[in-house]
């Protein structure tokens, strides 16, 4: 059927840090109950942070929060204690996410959302975090317009995951700017952003009843996105036709003769053992390419993958 989200350089990205992680997390969660110590000196200085005082009084409160919550979000590296998680930390970090959102404190912002993405990436669909996904992901819209790439990655992280449920995949599409924005930074110049993009996209687009809330211009999107990469990166290459694939195969969303010819020149190229035999893009990209290259030169009706 059409493609979910995979992400072989994030699953090796996290298992690298949650191993580099693992030992000294246990060590303090089982030392003291640190994560509710943590958690009640988030709650003490974000409501420091909103009292009234003075700029340096105010620049010290915002320091001791920073390091509180990256303490917090590299406690959630390790799978024992991401799992463990309680409503009340959510709820801390969503507060936290608020403050940052409000006092454009980025620092702050990067690690809530840092905290979340690693709680998601070990959630299943009976976990706290799961349950609260309909709350996470109201909230995780909101940083898409933040003017910062680091945030906007983040947050595209931990909606990625979440959007292999349904009702987070439909809360997106009835969102009026998520599509609009999410297709726009298929444009954008930093590869994990243009990545993180696509990973959510596919997630949306695995339904054709989501397709008709589809941007005119996500075809195109994806061909420059095809063409920018070549062969550079194989996760960003094999994502991109993921979506291509999924938009394309079931066929409420065409591409015009233009478009048409110009995917079937790159996936021919894309193909060519001369232009790239690695072992990982042979087995990556080649699959995806090869159906989606005969899908389109026999201009038919072809069942989703």
């Amino acid at each position: 059927g059409p493609h979910d989200c995979c992400s072989l350089k994030q699953w090796y990205q996290r298992r690298v840090r949650a191993a580099r992680y693992s030992a000294p997390a246990l060590y303090l969660h089982a030392n003291g109950s640190i994560l509710d110590s943590l958690l009640s000196l988030c709650k003490e200085y974000k409501g420091r942070l909103l009292e009234k005082a003075t700029k340096e009084k105010q620049a010290g409160f915002k320091e001791v929060l920073c390091k509180a919550v990256r303490l917090l979000t590299n406690l959630l590296q390790n799978e024992e204690i991401a799992v463990a998680v309680s409503p009340q930390l959510i709820k801390i970090l969503i507060s936290l996410g608020e403050i940052s959102l409000k006092s454009n404190i980025h620092e702050i912002s990067l690690n809530v959302l840092c905290g979340l993405n690693n709680m998601s990436y070990y959630s299943d669909e009976g976990s706290i975090f799961h349950k609260h996904r309909s709350l996470l992901t109201d909230f995780l819209i909101r940083f898409l317009s933040v003017n910062h790439t680091g945030v906007t990655i983040e947050a595209l992280g931990v909606l990625g995951n979440l959007s292999q449920a349904e009702d987070v995949v439909q809360t997106l599409v009835e969102n009026k700017h998520f599509l609009t924005l999410a297709t726009t930074m298929l444009d954008g110049d930093n590869a994990d952003l243009v990545y993180k993009s696509c990973g959510v996209l596919v997630n949306v687009t695995r339904s054709v009843e989501h397709h008709r809330h589809l941007p005119d211009q996500l075809v195109g999107q994806c061909i420059n996105v095809l063409k920018d990469v070549g062969v550079s990166d194989v996760d960003l290459t094999t994502v991109a036709l993921y979506l291509t694939w999924n938009i394309l195969s079931l066929q409420e969303l065409k591409a015009n003769d233009e478009e048409r010819e110009a995917l079937i020149h790159l996936l021919s190229s894309h193909l060519d053992l001369e232009t790239c035999a690695d072992e990982r893009w042979l087995e990556q990209v080649h699959p995806v390419a090869k159906n989606l290259l005969a899908f389109l030169r026999a201009d038919s009706a072809y069942e989703p993958l």
